[in-house]
């Protein structure tokens, strides 16, 4: 069509359900069922000839589009698996040209225009201004060939059961690029027996069921063989996906507690922590919800029927995914260390889960009510011990929220060429993650989500933005390294940098200090940076 997705959307379905983007969705809306876009297809919503869903497109335009199911059609045998472009007519109209009234008083303008009527110079430059020049024809200028290419280019021919051959995206990895086709010839899983031991302990505590007995707030401990701690949080619990989520150790659980941190959090606030998130997560979707990595389901469902395991229409299967900070989360399969401390890990999830059946009250467990989280922390919790006869149940404590993040140092032969330059004004500052991927060499795994620092000029109310760095095992030091090219190149060094971001207090901390710029951290939100790490996130750059 043209459009950018720029603009808040919504797919409806019914009268109560709304598939919206990850950025735009509101946790405190207590209307209708709300799902994220990036976790369907169209073919999860239209499954029977007849079906339509209604998609609005910005809301201040007032874009109204029916997508109708027309007829469903099987492959033959030879056929390719192909999308095939049918028909079309007229242009897309333009973005933000006001919607339907819009639209129709530049149509109204054009056809003044071409008879030969005098225009304003408002209207002419309107007419410009939305790319309709004097050869403009809605009916005739639709281009069928770019359709096609179009289409080609999200084909596949592939002889798999998978018939869908893009998959789509899920919230933590907002803004990336669809991956191509399945390709029989390679299998991108390679297993193991530790593998397959851990696919068989998540297939039986999908039987457990402890999302049943826990919330998200219901968090306990493992004692790991190494004397270390994995924290456990179960998620499902009335409604929504079903997921178990293993932090291991303290540090990866307090960003976890960031995200659960109150309700002043915004859009881009959850995007950017899932991009520092450091954990694993077993996930239970739907078997009609396979279109959601589609390479993964038909990996699934072979392991399945090779072990006789049954994939359930709800709750159908195990997702194993790996979140690591910066990057786009992987599947975890290869990671012969990672498996073993899973399964250690998933033992005792099973023996807790067991015990959760055998009781109706989880105060004997361990589980207590409590405020949660704070930020000293200190909730009494369950935690899991393995012995030579079993397991057993002690307490521990919930870590607090951490606001003590480490520096980023530079050496100061980097710092030096600022030394000279001359200090005025203030500097609004914010780390964040941009949900769009820098891939390495299309290895989606290695790809990492862009980790930027946002600045606005008080006084001059200018905004800016370091460059985009590739992944490196000094990246957050990279990352400051291109503000202090940034800073070299304007030539200007700020009196006072200002942040609302304890994080971001903590990064310019060095490079602040050494400098002599005053760095200071507010302990409100800056509406300046709100607004533009808003748009920064919705518009992708």
């Amino acid at each position: 069509m043209g459009w950018e997705n720029e603009h808040l959307n919504q797919i409806i379905q019914g009268q109560e359900t709304f598939y919206v983007p990850f950025y735009q969705h509101d946790p405190d809306c207590d209307w209708g069922d709300h799902r994220y876009q990036e976790e369907y297809m169209l073919s999860d919503l239209l499954r029977e000839k007849g079906m339509t869903v209604r998609w609005e497109y910005d809301f201040g335009d007032g874009w109204q589009h029916e997508i109708r199911l027309s007829s469903i059609s099987e492959y033959e045998a030879d056929e390719p698996r192909a999308i095939i472009f049918k028909s079309g007519k007229y242009v897309c109209p333009p973005e933000d040209c006001g919607g339907i009234w819009g639209y129709q008083d530049l149509l109204d303008l054009h056809a003044k225009r071409k008879a030969h009527k005098r225009l304003t110079s408002d209207e002419k430059e309107r007419l410009e201004w939305y790319g309709i020049d004097k050869d403009y024809d809605p009916e005739e200028d639709f281009d069928k060939d770019e359709c096609i290419d179009i289409c080609d280019e999200f084909s596949c021919n592939d002889d798999s059961d998978a018939l869908i051959a893009t998959r789509a995206k899920t919230p933590s990895q907002i803004g990336g690029k669809q991956s191509g086709s399945i390709n029989d010839d390679v299998d991108p899983f390679i297993t193991s027996p530790l593998y397959d031991e851990v696919l068989s302990l998540a297939f039986r505590l999908r039987e457990l069921e402890p999302w049943e007995d826990l919330d998200d707030s219901d968090v306990y401990a493992i004692r790991m063989q190494d004397g270390s701690e994995m924290y456990i949080a179960t998620m499902g619990n009335g409604s929504g996906m079903k997921d178990i989520q293993f932090y291991d150790g303290a540090e990866s659980f307090q960003q976890y507690l960031c995200y659960l941190n109150g309700p002043q959090l915004l859009h881009f606030d959850i995007m950017d922590l899932h991009c520092w998130a450091n954990y694993t997560s077993i996930l239970f979707p739907d078997a009609m919800e396979k279109a959601a990595d589609a390479a993964y389901y038909t990996h699934i469902k072979q392991w399945a029927d090779t072990h006789n395991k049954t994939i359930k229409p709800e709750c159908g299967y195990p997702l194993l995914q790996r979140y690591r900070p910066h990057r786009y989360q992987s599947m975890m399969l290869c990671d012969e260390q990672g498996l073993a401390r899973l399964k250690e890990a998933l033992e005792a999830v099973l023996w807790l889960s067991q015990q959760l059946l055998d009781t109706d009250d989880l105060a004997t467990l361990g589980f207590v009510d409590g405020k949660y989280p704070t930020k000293k922390g200190g909730k009494v919790v369950p935690l899991v011990i393995k012995t030579s006869e079993g397991y057993r149940i002690e307490r521990t404590k919930l870590p607090g929220l951490c606001e003590d993040f480490p520096t980023v140092s530079i050496p100061e032969s980097d710092l030096q060429s600022l030394r000279t330059l001359r200090k005025s004004g203030t500097q609004y500052c914010r780390l964040i993650h941009i949900p769009e991927l820098i891939d390495s060499e299309d290895d989606r795994e290695n790809s990492n989500f862009p980790l930027i620092l946002a600045c606005i000029d008080k006084n001059q109310d200018i905004a800016s933005m370091t460059e985009p760095c590739e992944m490196s095992n000094d990246y957050e030091r990279d990352v400051l390294r291109q503000y202090i090219n940034k800073v070299r190149e304007e030539g200007k060094l700020p009196q006072r940098i200002v942040t609302d971001h304890p994080r971001t207090y903590a990064f310019l901390r060095d490079f602040c200090h050494t400098l002599g710029t005053i760095l200071e951290l507010k302990r409100v939100r800056i509406p300046e940076l709100n607004e533009l790490c808003q748009y920064m996130c919705e518009f992708k750059l």
